[in-house]
């Protein structure tokens, strides 16, 4: 096994072998073009990627140290570990921060529920420390190649019936990545989610750099609920390696 930095040319590989949107290298692209520092690099056997890692690093306040952050990266193991430990020093990290990317079943018995527990001790003994959450904790996932009938059998009853209801009543959903839609998702977010509602959000300057920067890839995707022509609700989705990321929304009420 060899660790070495990845560059443009490794950019297929490295998307081939990440297992989500925010370890993409499109992703890290974006990063950049918010004054944020990338760092990747590759764990090798031979010409073989076996594990993408990107970093971004942060100024941690007051300091001149820095934090690194390594979102939804693969199941940890030394190799992972020797990595970080690199670009640590190589960036004046004070400290890694690290939240896996890793899956089990809601009833506990996948293969990787039983290593996540194996490997949460493995990294304590390691001097990895447990820490809260910067991204979602936690993910569901739902498998969509099932036909329609089926994911609606598999909902609770109350909510296949608003689902018919709003079908009943004309609300309908559409994809557009219009520019003008765009601004109503900004427009909608800032101004009644946040203002209103009190969440947290990054700026609106964020998700302009972040739409202008994925939109051309195709990650990037907005779907609106409407009815009668006025927008119930818009999502924003990204797309990776055959998979849709639900990640921000925007709902107005009447």
């Amino acid at each position: 096994m060899i660790i070495r930095e990845v560059n443009d040319s490794d950019k297929q590989i490295f998307n081939q072998a990440a297992g989500h949107p925010l370890q993409s290298f499109e992703w890290g692209e974006f990063r950049k073009a918010t004054g944020v520092k990338v760092v990747r690099k590759g764990v090798f056997e031979g010409k073989k990627l076996i594990t993408p890692i990107q970093v971004t690093i942060h100024r941690a306040p007051k300091l001149n140290w820095r934090i690194g952050y390594f979102p939804k990266g693969p199941m940890p193991d030394d190799n992972q570990l020797d990595a970080l430990r690199q670009i640590g020093a190589e960036n004046q990290c004070l400290m890694i921060k690290m939240e896996p990317n890793v899956g089990s079943k809601i009833d506990g018995l996948s293969p990787q529920a039983h290593a996540w527990k194996e490997i949460d001790g493995w990294l304590k003994s390691r001097g990895c420390r447990p820490g809260k959450p910067l991204f979602t904790k936690y993910t569901f996932q739902l498998d969509l190649k099932e036909t329609e009938e089926k994911l609606l059998k598999k909902m609770h009853h109350k909510t296949r019936y608003n689902i018919r209801l709003a079908e009943k009543n004309g609300v309908k959903v559409v994809r557009d990545n219009s520019e003008a839609n765009f601004n109503w998702f900004v427009k909608l977010l800032f101004e009644e989610t946040l203002t209103r509602q009190g969440f947290y959000a990054h700026t609106p300057e964020y998700f302009k750099k972040l739409w202008l920067n994925l939109k051309p890839t195709g990650m990037v995707h907005l779907l609106r609920a409407e009815w009668q022509g006025q927008p119930l609700a818009i999502f924003m989705v990204l797309v990776f390696n055959n998979k849709i990321y639900y990640v921000f929304h925007k709902l107005i009420f009447f």
